[in-house]
């Protein structure tokens, strides 16, 4: 507890040093002010960026995983009742909503300021953040696939239904195996 409570002191003298730093450097080599603002925007953009691929998509793809996780267990004969169904289908339709409204509300307050300031530069910025959009389902469209190419491959050439959607881009967990004493236990005799 001790070295986690240091640990986050340490990080926060670090970050008050580089930002200290990073504001005494331009006057000390007398840059423009604004080179320094617009260093300072696409530093912001970037961290904005990060955060609305992250967060939002991160609560869509866990909900719907949660709503596949619901069907297989249906399918074992699990009861579940329908209000999670629907609650895990409003956290999906709603984050998804967040996700897509997030980049588009982006990409036009980027629009509004670079149109208020003038400048060429918004323009690709606002059309990067729409094409964004589409990073993180891209993502897990090929993670997808790629969880199929490896279930075929240990399966053979059938047709092979995976039980769960991968999350979001995270690389799917490997397919099951026997443990080694398990396995051990059936090729030796029991004595009983």
């Amino acid at each position: 507890m001790v070295k986690s409570v240091g640990g986050k002191v340490v990080r926060a003298a670090v970050a008050v040093a580089v930002l200290a730093g990073s504001v005494a450097l331009p006057y000390a080599i007398e840059v423009p002010l604004t080179i320094v603002l617009g260093v300072g925007a696409v530093i912001a953009c970037l961290l904005w960026l990060r955060l609305l691929l992250t967060l939002p998509w991160n609560l869509y793809f866990r909900a719907r995983s949660v709503l596949a996780e619901i069907a297989v267990s249906r399918d074992e004969g699990l009861v579940i009742s329908q209000a999670r169904d629907d609650e895990a289908a409003r956290i999906a339709r709603m984050t998804l909503g967040a996700a897509v409204a997030g980049h588009a509300v982006t990409a036009l307050l980027v629009l509004a300021a670079t149109l208020v300031l003038g400048g060429r530069a918004g323009y690709w910025v606002a059309a990067f953040y729409l094409l964004s959009t589409f990073f993180r389902p891209a993502g897990a469209y090929f993670a997808q696939l790629r969880f199929l190419r490896l279930l075929r491959a240990d399966h053979g050439s059938g047709v092979v239904r995976p039980l769960l959607p991968v999350s979001g881009g995270v690389r799917p967990p490997p397919p099951a195996r026997s443990h080694p004493v398990s396995s051990l236990s059936t090729r030796m005799p029991r004595t009983e």
